[in-house]
């Protein structure tokens, strides 16, 4: 580049820019991909904001040094994989097509599970699919698996085979209520909430 007649030179970008920019990187992309398994999977809410800590921390390691690429180096190309990379998290996070895929990895070995429907009690984890199962209850006409995913409530699959489950709610001194929507064939998801 001319200036005033001198010719200034682009400076060339040091190795240890690369290095901290391909760890900053390394990090926003293994903590993105950490989120989408958890989300996908159904895993435990604080798992979840464990990593988006890491993400957090990883993001701001990759602005600083960023920043530094961009007015010192001109390393737009380095620089703007993370963005990238964020953005098509957020595409495919926000249209749901990590969730599917988790179904349909999933989908047999739950059929499997409920075809038999062994009843495990609260805090007795499995692994059945990519799904982390933390309860199993036998009911009259089903199957109910939950997941790691509630925070508050208790949410999962539920497998119905003969009829659709009806939503029940219980009122009094200790309130109860569970809901489930289709979800495929003769699978629902359910939300079970419980107050005092």
């Amino acid at each position: 580049m001319t200036i005033g007649g001198h010719t200034r030179l682009r400076r060339a970008t040091p190795t240890w820019w690369y290095v901290w920019m391909g760890i900053s990187t390394a990090g926003v992309a293994l903590s993105l991909a950490a989120m989408m398994w958890n989300q996908a999977g159904e895993g435990d809410p604080a798992d979840w904001v464990v990593r988006a800590m890491f993400l957090v921390a990883a993001g701001v390691l990759w602005f600083v040094f960023g920043i530094v690429g961009l007015v010192s180096y001109r390393a737009f190309v380095a620089t703007l994989i993370t963005p990238i990379m964020v953005v098509g998290w957020a595409l495919i996070t926000w249209s749901g097509v990590h969730e599917k895929v988790a179904w349909r990895i999933s989908k047999g070995a739950l059929e499997r599970a409920a075809a038999t429907c062994q009843e495990k009690g609260p805090g007795s984890k499995q692994r059945i699919g990519i799904y982390t199962i933390t309860h199993v209850n036998k009911t009259k006409d089903g199957c109910e698996f939950t997941t790691e995913a509630g925070f508050l409530d208790r949410v999962g699959f539920a497998y119905y085979p003969g009829s659709a489950p009806q939503n029940t709610s219980t009122r009094g001194e200790y309130s109860s209520s569970t809901s489930y929507t289709h979800h495929y064939g003769p699978w629902y998801r359910f939300t079970s909430t419980s107050s005092w």
